[in-house]
C-alpha cells in the first residue's frame, strides 16, 4: 500500500522492503565504508549507531510440498534488532533510501533515520 516501494537487497539475496529504523542506541561507532554507488571514491570513516531496531517487510510465497504455489506477496511487517556489520549495512542502505549518502559533505548517522 506504499507507492513507491522502498527496498534494498543484501549480498545473500534477502530483500528488505519499506525498511524504517525505529530505534537506535545513542552510542556511535566509527566504521570505514565505501559505496558501490560510487566505487571510484575512497573509503571514508562514518559514524554509525552501534545497534538499531528496524521494521520491514520481505517477499513471501505460499508453499505446498516444498513447491511455490503462489505469486510473490509482501509479508506482514517484521521488527528486528541488528548490531555489528549487519546494522552498519542496513544504516548505509536506509541512508540511500532517504536520499543521502556517505559522501555528502554534512552526512551523519541521523540521515539513515526517518524523522
Amino acid at each position: 500500500d506504499k507507492d513507491p516501494l522502498r527496498f534494498f537487497v543484501t549480498q545473500t539475496g534477502q530483500i528488505y522492503v519499506n525498511p524504517v529504523i525505529i530505534n537506535h542506541t545513542n552510542a556511535f561507532v566509527e566504521k570505514k565504508e565505501g559505496c558501490m554507488s560510487n566505487p571510484s571514491d575512497p573509503m571514508k570513516i562514518v559514524l554509525r549507531f552501534h545497534r538499531i531496531t528496524m521494521t520491514y517487510q520481505t517477499i513471501a510465497y505460499k508453499e505446498k510440498d516444498g513447491k511455490i504455489v503462489s505469486d510473490p506477496f509482501l509479508s506482514s511487517e517484521v521488527t528486528s534488532g541488528f548490531s555489528g556489520p549487519e546494522a552498519q549495512v542496513f544504516q548505509h542502505e536506509c541512508q540511500h533510501l532517504n536520499g543521502s549518502n556517505i559522501y555528502f559533505e554534512n552526512a551523519s548517522a541521523k540521515d539513515c533515520v526517518e524523522e
